[in-house]
């Protein structure tokens, strides 16, 4: 039997990976519009192009996730997206990188899915707000230490290499499912269409996927430009935002692995609350009116998407009975994707460049966000009460 530090190791490392290979075009646009001549208004949806496949491979993974083998999915899902990040690498023009990172989706949402199922099977729920502050940190390490290395790798070799790294890394973790795991916990389901119904009946299973999308679409409308933002706009040299990502990183560890901690003492809602606080200063003091450091900027918008995000996945996992759980973490996991991809794709429609070569409409995607920040606590209200009447509130 797998132990739960083992769940928990192979969970972070699924979701870590998976969330490099999905951020990597970010930090590296300005490669993009330079060598590949991207236009910077399509490099969300550039983003927008794998987290959209990536929902619809998640709907199609829900019909199925209850009735194959865990350590099965893991294995052929990993396999798919370490060779569609080798295909990145080779990507020649606009055209290619937005078919591989098609490719890539396709795969990288299951992996998602499958990191948090595997966390719900197997963690009991006293424990489960440290195992989802760890999952969730794996957005955090990405930024501040992947990301950072990737650029590193980027300035010094080239953006090719990066994505070999990464492919290299996937197949890492692979050959460890294959060789070092048993099959793992899971209910399997006889009936997946009566689960899927039943998920869909459930107004609390609604207000979680509401609570994703609103988080997902506003975070993400601004995330994929903020690079392009920093260098065209505040004049930050490309080198230089690796440090910004390593503090926003730093933050964020901290948000997500303290929140985890929290939660479990305080519960979701009040860590929520501050997370949000959080994003709309560092939105509005940095996008709109320039009035805080960049760094302080990357520090409280990271660090408080990630308490928020913390809080907000230990309350919703508790929603699903337990032969629901993988529907519906793969169910949440389409949302969350189909958002990221409308918020990272009609940011599109805010932007464009000035003759200056500045990059112009971030003021307006900033406040959006922080207009949608405001939204989520008071939903997650509606879910505890849920579960209050339920007799399972966090």
């Amino acid at each position: 039997m797998n132990s739960e530090r083992k769940i928990i190791f192979l969970a972070f490392s699924m979701m870590l990976l998976n969330m490099i290979d999905f951020m990597l075009v970010m930090p590296l646009a300005p490669y993009f519009v330079k060598e590949l001549h991207v236009s910077v208004s399509l490099i969300g949806t550039i983003v927008g192009a794998y987290t959209l496949c990536a929902g619809f491979s998640s709907l199609l993974f829900s019909k199925i996730v209850s009735r194959i083998t865990r350590k099965k999915a893991i294995i052929y899902s990993l396999l798919g997206l370490a060779i569609a990040t080798a295909l990145t690498s080779l990507a020649w023009n606009e055209s290619s990188l937005i078919m591989f990172r098609v490719v890539a989706g396709a795969f990288g949402g299951p992996v998602a899915s499958l990191a948090t199922i595997i966390i719900t099977d197997n963690i009991p729920v006293a424990k489960r707000g440290k195992a989802m502050g760890i999952l969730m940190s794996s957005f955090s390490i990405s930024s501040a230490v992947a990301i950072p290395l990737e650029i590193f790798v980027a300035v010094h070799t080239s953006w090719h290499f990066a994505f070999i790294i990464i492919s290299l890394l996937i197949i890492a973790v692979l050959l460890l499912v294959v060789f070092k795991y048993e099959p793992f916990k899971q209910i399997i389901a006889s009936e997946q269409s009566a689960i899927s119904k039943a998920l869909l009946k459930n107004k609390a299973a609604w207000s979680a996927f509401i609570a994703i999308g609103i988080t997902m679409a506003t975070l993400f409308a601004l995330i994929p430009n903020l690079s392009n933002f920093f260098v065209m706009n505040r004049g930050l040299a490309i080198g230089d935002l690796s440090y910004m990502y390593l503090c926003g990183g730093i933050a964020s560890i901290i948000g997500a692995i303290l929140g985890g901690r929290l939660i479990d003492k305080i519960g979701p809602i009040p860590i929520c609350f501050l997370g949000s606080g959080f994003v709309i200063v560092a939105l509005i003091t940095q996008i709109n009116f320039d009035i805080i450091p960049i760094f302080l900027f990357f520090m409280l918008m990271m660090g408080g998407a990630s308490l928020r995000m913390t809080s907000v996945m230990t309350q919703i996992s508790e929603i699903p009975e337990p032969e629901q759980r993988g529907a519906f973490m793969s169910l949440q996991n389409t949302v969350r994707n189909f958002m990221m991809a409308m918020g990272s794709g009609l940011s599109g429609l805010f932007l464009s460049q000035s003759s200056n070569g500045h990059l112009q409409g971030m003021g307006h995607i900033a406040i959006l966000a922080a207009i949608g920040s405001l939204f989520i606590p008071f939903i997650m209200f509606y879910i505890a009460a849920f579960l209050r009447k339920r007799g399972t509130a966090y």
